[in-house]
Order: C-alpha cells, then structure tokens, then sequence
C-alpha cells in the first residue's frame, strides 16, 4: 500500500495517529451489521494497523488482516508505504497434524497389543478427518475473503485520512 498525502511529515504522522486514537467506524456503508474500526499505533514515522469488528455477532476473529508501514518525506510531503498481511496460520495446520498422529498412535496400540483392528472407530476417525479437513479448507477460503475486504477498508480509510 503506498498513500501519497501531499501534507508535511509532521501533520500526516498526527493526523493518522489521531485517526487511531479515536477509533473511528470505518465501514463503506453505514447500513452494514459489522462494525469495523480502525485499531494499532504510529510510534513516529512506523504505522502498526488492524482492523477490529466491534460487533461481537460479525466479529471475524482471527482473520483480521495487519499493516506493517512507515511514512517517508518527500518534496510533495509524507508518503506512507507498507505491506497489508494476513497473520501467520500455521498453529491450526500443526494442531490438525497432532489430531492425526494422536488417532494413529491409538491405533497402533492396540494393534501391537494384540488387539484385532475394530473398523467402525477407524472408519468413524478416517471421516473424522475429512469432514475437518474440508471445514478448514472452507475457513480458510471464507477467511481468506474477509482479509481481503478489510483490506480495501483499511487502504481506503487510511488514504481518507490521510489525503483530508
């Protein structure tokens, strides 16, 4: 993301800053159920930004996408450029992997006890796993749609802001 504010470094820097503080509703209409705000902190020229529904019943948790910025001061005034990303998601993945090896450890171990394999447990587990499998899948593309929303909220708040 890259806005140009045609304002002094000074003034760009306090008015996002102020932007912030003041948590302003940051939908595009007024008529939506979320409620969207602006959140995060600029420590002088470095811009730490999310987005957060304030509405419990929209609420997206843990998709909410993060900026990473500075502001740069050129000839035509302060610059803000950065990157807008979706936070690391690799917990679930590792979480779901412990769920395997888990049921197949149990597995094991009752076969190597002698045990005869009982196929209504593996059957329920192997179906188990695909139906969180394709739960995750979904998540993950349904997440993936909001982040990118948030995103054009967030870019077009802040260029708001910052252009006046």
């Amino acid at each position: 993301m890259v806005v140009e504010t045609g304002e002094p470094l000074p003034i760009a820097t306090a008015r996002l800053a102020q932007s912030v503080a003041d948590r302003p509703r940051i939908e595009p209409a007024a008529g939506m159920p979320s409620d969207r705000r602006m959140i995060g902190h600029v420590d002088g020229i470095d811009v730490h930004l999310s987005v957060w529904d304030a509405n419990v019943l929209t609420r997206r948790k843990s998709w909410n996408i993060e900026f990473e910025g500075a502001f740069e001061s050129t000839a035509n005034g302060a610059v803000l450029r950065g990157a807008i990303d979706i936070p690391d998601r690799t917990q679930l993945n590792a979480m779901l992997w412990i769920f395997r090896i888990l049921a197949l450890g149990l597995e094991i171990r009752d076969i190597s006890q002698g045990h005869a394999p009982v196929l209504w447990p593996v059957a329920g587990a192997i179906l188990l796993c695909l139906f969180v499998v394709l739960a995750v899948r979904r998540m993950e593309t349904e997440g993936g749609r909001h982040a990118e929303d948030d995103a054009h909220v967030l870019t077009t708040a802040v260029s708001r802001t910052l252009r006046g």
